[in-house]
């Protein structure tokens, strides 16, 4: 092969790579966000998901565990998210 075809197969194999990482990367952001939308849309959310959605602190969720719709489960604490989520538009903060 001459010095051409070397340097064309080498730029080829080049921008090979830099597109299967790319690939891989978007991969990896798909995945993700399947992961986040398929807990979002769960009709159920645990005493900890009601935590970091609410921003609240876990002694706020407890003393409101009636008002956000918990019920006990299984040992545990669960809510319905479309309940948490009409307390919390019921409280927001007009400006």
């Amino acid at each position: 092969m001459g010095n051409i075809a070397q340097e064309v197969l080498q730029l080829d194999n080049v921008l090979l790579h830099q597109l299967i990482t790319k690939i891989e990367k978007v991969t990896k952001v798909v995945v993700q966000l399947q992961a986040e939308l398929q807990t979002k849309t769960k009709p159920y959310m645990s005493f900890a998901e009601v935590v970091e959605f609410t921003g609240y602190g876990s002694t706020w969720v407890k003393k409101n565990k009636t008002e956000l719709g918990g019920r006990k489960v299984g040992g545990g604490l669960r809510f319905k998210r479309e309940t948490v989520i009409e307390f919390m538009d019921q409280y927001e903060v007009k400006r």
